[in-house]
């Protein structure tokens, strides 16, 4: 599985690379003997990367069925991600894709100007993987951020204009010798970043309010998050972990991951306590 999503009229799509499967009977795709090498998915919309720089862009229309169309670029796609629909919008309006020369590019999804290139990033080093996501910045107001993991282990956060996809104020971090995994999760999110943030208070008995973190993984597990209107980058106190990914259900909320050969569910405590452990064994 290359990537799966619950889409807007309930129905999983699960990218293989072999195409697109549906649940509930709704109609998949299938890619015609061309592999697929890697996808990005919202609610609406998915992109594919099939080789040999085709790009595929999906759409999901009124009556549940995915509207197709076709693009080809010069070079192979090595990662991509695409941000939620904003509110009251059709669709996403950005797709950013990494390619194997060092670079990123930030292409239009607009029907009148698909994949339109509408700026380009150089990088240090090659993509591992790519995150798009609101989350909130320093002053506590929400910030459209790009997040792309670096093979030789630096994690390079840039804020995107939601209207223009122009990018600015790049900053890195190096997290690790292994290659940064990126993935988007809920975090806790308290009162007074909130309300800073324009985020309403969940009436009582509901679940509390969250906010959009990033969970990067390298040779250990970092989490970027927001507390007292400051953006905050922190090593977990917990195991290396192979994959992370967020975890809604009735039972819990948290974190499923996967390390070495287990499979763990977790959850993330008070991000305001600024501690750290680790374990080493005395001989």
């Amino acid at each position: 599985t290359l990537a799966v999503h619950r889409m807007i009229d309930g129905s999983i799509a699960q990218v293989f690379p072999t195409g697109i499967h549906r649940t509930d009977g709704k109609p998949g795709w299938a890619s015609q003997g061309k592999r697929v090498d890697c996808a990005a998915m919202n609610d609406k919309q998915i992109i594919l990367a099939l080789e040999g720089g085709q790009l595929v862009y999906f759409e999901l229309d009124e009556s549940g069925a995915l509207r197709e169309r076709t693009h080809s670029l010069v070079e192979d796609v090595r990662c991509m991600c695409v941000g939620a629909v904003p509110s009251g919008r059709q669709r996403a309006s950005f797709c950013v894709l990494a390619t194997f020369t060092n670079a990123l590019q930030v292409v239009s999804l607009d029907p009148d100007s698909l994949f339109n290139q509408v700026t380009m990033q150089a990088l240090p080093a090659q993509a591992a993987s790519l995150a798009l996501a609101e989350m909130i910045g320093d002053g506590g107001r929400p910030v459209l951020t790009l997040c792309a993991g670096l093979q030789n282990g630096v994690l390079v956060r840039s804020q995107m204009d939601p209207g223009s996809g122009t990018i600015t104020d790049t900053r890195s971090n190096f997290l690790g010798t292994a290659p940064v995994k990126c993935s988007i999760i809920q975090a806790p999110l308290r009162a007074q970043d909130a309300a800073l943030a324009g985020v309403p208070q969940p009436e009582a008995g509901a679940a509390a309010a969250t906010q959009n973190a990033l969970l990067a993984l390298s040779g250990r597990p970092w989490l970027a998050y927001a507390v007292q209107a400051r953006q905050h980058m922190t090593p977990l106190s917990y195991d290396s972990l192979g994959s992370g990914a967020n975890l809604n259900s009735d039972v819990c909320e948290g974190v499923v991951a996967v390390a070495g050969s287990s499979l763990r569910i977790f959850e993330l405590g008070d991000l305001g306590q600024s501690f750290n452990s680790k374990v080493f064994k005395l001989d």
